[in-house]
């Protein structure tokens, strides 16, 4: 961005006001001169002074102090969830979450309603998922982005007996 000196554009409208010195009204030190002089230092000012609203620094979202997803446990066949995943807050605009990592078959991720559930199927090792949250402005840098890590385990349902047998 190329940055203008307010003294070199003044002298350049001097120049070109005073080259005619036919006009009265437009001499150096007449009281036209000195308002179109006025005019001239306030537009420029307006073109290259960046507006206040636009001086904000970017933000990045982010979850709570302390947020955390818990390692969830699911039973094959049995109903999971929903697990509601935690919202963030800050950022430039609108928030987008996403959920990646192998997401066990049977489940299914709501990105607006943050949730995972289903009924999953067939049982699997721990796997590692990431919730993470961007915002809408064109930083796509990852410190615009807040991420938390949680596992996910579908086990076989166990049946045991409790107490004592005779």
């Amino acid at each position: 961005m190329r940055t203008w000196n307010s003294v070199d554009r003044v002298r350049e409208a001097r120049l070109s006001l005073s080259s005619d010195q036919s006009s009265r009204h437009t001499r150096p030190g007449s009281s036209f001169y000195r308002i179109i002089q006025s005019l001239l230092i306030a537009a420029f000012a307006l073109c290259v002074t960046q507006p206040a609203w636009a001086q904000t620094a970017d933000t990045a979202p982010s979850f709570a102090a302390g947020a955390a997803v818990p390692n969830q446990v699911f039973i094959a066949g049995a109903t999971a969830g929903p697990l509601t995943l935690p919202a963030a807050s800050g950022g430039d605009g609108a928030l987008t979450y996403t959920l990646t990592g192998n997401i066990p078959s049977g489940l299914t991720f709501d990105s607006t309603a943050r949730t995972l559930t289903g009924v999953p199927s067939p049982p699997t090792a721990a796997v590692t998922l990431t919730w993470t949250v961007s915002d809408s402005d064109t930083n796509t840098a990852a410190s615009d982005t807040a991420s938390l890590t949680f596992t996910v385990t579908v086990q076989i349902a166990r049946i045991g007996f409790e107490g004592t047998f005779f």
